[in-house]
């Protein structure tokens, strides 16, 4: 079996998803900040009529690493996802802030490897012809972030 991925840098990170998860690349408009937000929550963007937040997961995978300024002229990357949150949830959409996007490609699934050791959201090391990416499930990501929120409203 084949993954069909859209390869992303972050925070020089080479990344993939799944292009069944990704419904767009879209150039952001300006992003508003959430107060108190985790450092995850970049803020909260308008696209196509819905408010969504924009999330960078830069903060878990290159910790110490500046976040990539956003400059709120509509040139900054993200990937419009679509994430569950368990069985019978509602899709959540977000858009995941990324460095830039590569390409489309095709991974065999012999190609996979275990994930490195970091963010549970990171499900498995893809090889291709340009070297390694690590492959992030969007559904365990966006939980991962509902987590942060909820710890730092507990505290």
């Amino acid at each position: 079996m084949s993954l069909d991925l859209v390869f992303f840098e972050l925070r020089g990170r080479r990344c993939s998803l799944l292009v069944a998860a990704v419904r767009e690349v879209v150039a952001l408009p300006s992003v508003t900040p959430v107060p108190l937000a985790p450092s995850t929550v970049r803020g909260v963007a308008p696209l196509h009529g819905q408010v969504v937040p924009v999330l960078d997961l830069g903060v878990w995978l290159a910790p110490g690493a500046e976040p990539t300024p956003l400059s709120g002229g509509g040139n900054d990357k993200a990937l419009l996802v679509e994430a569950s949150l368990g069985a019978d949830a509602t899709p959540v959409r977000a858009a995941f802030i990324v460095d830039r996007v590569m390409r489309l490609g095709t991974v065999d699934e012999g190609h996979t490897r275990p994930p490195p050791p970091g963010p549970a959201f990171v499900s498995a090391t893809v090889l291709d012809v340009d070297g390694p990416a690590l492959l992030i499930d969007p559904d365990r990501a966006v939980e991962r972030v509902r987590e942060a929120i909820r710890a730092m409203v507990r505290s």
